[in-house]
């Protein structure tokens, strides 16, 4: 493969994440061209076009995916071809997947230099350690995947395809890789159901309202009833949460309908939490200072099958290590638990502590949404501490699942038994920021 004609090359970002320069190396020299400081940007770009559609000259890279994404938006390239992604050469030999440049050098036993201005000279020595000694047809048939890659990256506009090694501890790996070379391997992607089950709510819903439930075609989040207010609904997620009326007739709520809702439930707790028999449906009280019913929030229970596929490398590749959620109010913690427990709890012994029956239903028989785990109710808040500590002497979990993490006490009852061996999957209010 000596006589084959080959250039490294490395894109850098600027500061609101576009590409701001294009390293390009070749045998003897480096160039670096600097969109900023560049004063004919677009004669510079008709150059790189002709490089990058030039199948007779290989393109090293370290990671294409990501650089392939940041030339086409700058140079609208559509393709490129002739591409060498050391990423890809690298995780075939070693399993590493996505390796940064110490590892890639460290691969073909080159010192890494300290400074980011010479990367692309150091792929390029690297993939000369490759070609050297690399049989030509072994180069094309990584070629072809590499620009089958970089193919994906536009299309995606740079969305990676990931697999998990069903052999290998669901270890994550390249989809195109793995695909290509080992697709017994490949863990079986699981599609997504949403479970809902509205009708176990509207039957305790005034007709009215029910029958709107059921005619609304928006994922329903929570459901706001108000005495003298028009009943309203809140759907969708992120940017689309929105608040609508319920009912196609302004009709406000009246006492009586909440007395009709009130009858059914009559497991109140001192949070004025309150759950619907056989469902994961949440129903909070609004009280006035003589203790009346004056309004009730319907938060919409639901789980999701197939949700924790894309963590499959977390819950089977590190068993242990715990995994704490977190995230605001209705971003989904609680509906991922409730999948992870039920996952895990197919080869391991897993116990759910459920203080608000949210995670496994109010009913004395948990919700066939968890699985195998076993569950142990919270009578108050408050104990939850206690519950956690009684659930490792009494029951000897291998993993225990916790809803809303929040309180010191609680913390230190954690920390108390991950010490005693257990992992801990649990969640909380909050973000890294």
């Amino acid at each position: 493969c000596n006589d084959l004609f080959y250039v490294a090359m490395n894109c850098e970002l600027s500061s609101s994440c576009d590409l701001s320069s294009v390293q390009i190396c070749t045998e003897d020299t480096l160039y670096i061209f600097d969109f900023l400081a560049l004063g004919n940007e677009e004669k510079f770009l008709k150059a790189l076009r002709e490089i990058l559609k030039n199948d007779r000259i290989i393109k090293v890279f370290l990671d294409l995916h990501h650089d392939a994404k940041l030339l086409n938006a700058k140079a609208s390239i559509g393709d490129i071809r002739g591409t060498l992604d050391l990423h890809l050469v690298v995780e075939d030999a070693t399993g590493e997947y996505m390796p940064d440049l110490n590892c890639v050098l460290g691969h073909f036993e080159i010192e890494r230099h300290q400074s980011k201005s010479f990367n692309a000279f150091l792929l390029r020595k690297a993939a000369h350690a490759f070609i050297d000694i690399c049989l030509r047809k072994n180069l094309e048939d990584y070629i072809r995947k590499s620009d089958v890659r970089a193919a994906r990256a536009i299309e995606s506009d740079g969305a990676r395809l990931i697999s998990f090694d069903a052999t290998n501890d669901f270890a994550l790996v390249s989809n195109d890789l793995q695909s290509n070379q080992r697709l017994d391997d490949m863990a079986p992607f699981q599609a997504t159901e949403f479970h809902t089950d509205l009708n176990d709510l509207t039957q305790i819903l005034p007709y009215e309202i029910s029958e709107s439930i059921l005619r609304c075609k928006n994922v329903l989040r929570e459901i706001c009833l108000d005495i003298g207010e028009i009943p309203l609904a809140w759907s969708g997620v992120g940017s689309d949460y929105k608040r609508y009326p319920l009912c196609d007739i302004a009709k406000p709520v009246v006492t009586d309908e909440l007395q009709h809702i009130a009858e059914y439930i009559t497991n109140f707790g001192l949070d004025n939490r309150a759950s619907v028999e056989g469902s994961l449906h949440r129903i909070s009280a609004i009280r006035n200072r003589d203790r009346r019913l004056i309004g009730l929030t319907i938060r919409i229970g639901r789980y999701v099958k197939g949700s924790t596929f894309i963590i499959s490398d977390l819950l089977h590749a590190y068993p242990d290590k715990s995994i704490l959620f977190l995230g605001g109010p209705g971003s989904g913690k609680t509906t991922l638990i409730r999948e992870v427990a039920s996952v895990l709890a197919e080869t391991k012994n897993v116990l759910i502590v459920d203080t608000s029956n949210e995670i496994g239903g109010d009913s004395d028989l948990k919700h066939e949404c968890v699985g195998k785990a076993r569950r142990m109710m919270v009578s108050d808040q408050s104990k939850q501490k206690d519950v956690m500590i009684e659930c490792v002497q009494n029951h000897t979990p291998d993993v225990m699942v916790i809803d809303e993490i929040g309180r010191s006490k609680e913390v230190d009852a954690a920390r108390t038994c991950v010490n005693r061996g257990v992992r801990l999957i649990a969640s909380a209010h909050g973000n890294l920021e």
